[in-house]
């Protein structure tokens, strides 16, 4: 109790940031970063120099449109001067599977970027780090659960290709390639998530390499959405060459069109060495740079939810 009467100032202050980013502008939300960075270091002193926190989140400032709201800090504030706001819209954030999800994956990579931290001389903080892999293994194994029904989803999403497939030829392949890659994706990890409860009866090597090879289709995934990016993006140049005269609600929307493109791209460039490193039995990545990407992928995702609870 004495710790928490100490810490709990400024942590409040802390959090307070962090909420602020998630639903502030592009500029404010570097700085608001680096606020939460100077905090963090006043909490955990052995927090490296600089934050890695800080060096992940930096890539948000590559495109500017990245940050997807109008609304202001000013605003944000009211908000959390009114709990019952803030306890609806964290109800609506909560309340279906996506969002719970994008929430969930931001703790759980902040969590392992915490767990990849130098163990300090503070023994709470020690006992600390001790207590996060149990809960980081609890809220991975929720995430899969979550998952466990997607193949609906999936089907769904291919029917839709089929019915109302993309114009471009190129788009229509891609899309088609990557309905196949999340099927064995879904389907694998279905089964070795089953077969580790014992629901399922497989060997311990073929649920390895189950898990492996569905970070291998998911890996695909990722490098297809990021090929249909791209593609996207040499249509939507082609289409404002021919078309420079437009009147300004279509200008509007081709705004939110790249800020939703931008969004979706960074977000793929942070899972794609996620994916590669789980597709190899020795990995790549470390635990730092694993949370670092996960959290940048995470903050985005959960931040576009949260836009949608406005």
């Amino acid at each position: 109790m004495f710790l928490i009467s100490i810490y709990l100032p400024t942590i409040s202050k802390w959090s307070t940031s962090l909420f602020l980013l998630l639903r502030s502008t592009s500029a404010d939300a570097i700085s608001l970063l680096e606020i939460s960075s100077k905090l963090l270091t006043t909490i955990f002193p052995c927090l490296p120099t600089p934050n890695p926190l800080i060096v992940a989140f930096k890539l948000w400032e590559i495109p500017s449109l990245l940050i997807l709201t109008e609304q202001t800090v000013t605003s944000t504030v009211s908000t959390i001067a009114s709990p019952q706001s803030l306890t609806l819209e964290l109800y609506s954030l909560l309340s279906t599977t996506s969002s719970l999800d994008a929430t969930l994956c931001t703790v759980t990579y902040t969590i392992t970027f915490l767990q990849s931290l130098t163990p300090s001389s503070s023994a709470p903080f020690a006992r600390f780090l001790s207590s996060l892999p149990p809960l980081n293994a609890l809220l991975s194994e929720t995430r899969i659960i979550l998952r466990l029904w997607g193949l609906l989803p999936i089907y769904t999403w291919a029917v839709s290709a089929y019915n109302n497939p993309p114009k471009d030829i190129v788009l229509r392949y891609l899309e088609q390639i990557q309905i196949l890659f999340n099927i064995v994706f879904q389907l694998l990890e279905n089964l070795a998530f089953l077969g580790d409860k014992g629901i399922l009866a497989l060997r311990e090597k073929r649920r390895a390499k189950f898990w492996m090879w569905s970070s291998r289709a998911w890996a695909g995934h990722v490098f297809l959405e990021l090929a249909r990016l791209s593609r996207e993006a040499i249509i939507m140049r082609e289409a404002d060459m021919r078309t420079a005269d437009k009147e300004k609600e279509e200008k509007v929307e081709d705004r939110k069109i790249n800020q939703e493109w931008y969004r979706s791209f960074v977000v793929n460039v942070a899972y794609a060495p996620m994916t590669l490193h789980w597709s190899f039995e020795q990995g790549l990545l470390n635990e730092g740079l694993i949370g670092a990407f996960g959290i940048l992928a995470g903050a985005l995702g959960l931040r576009e939810a949260w836009r949608q609870t406005a």
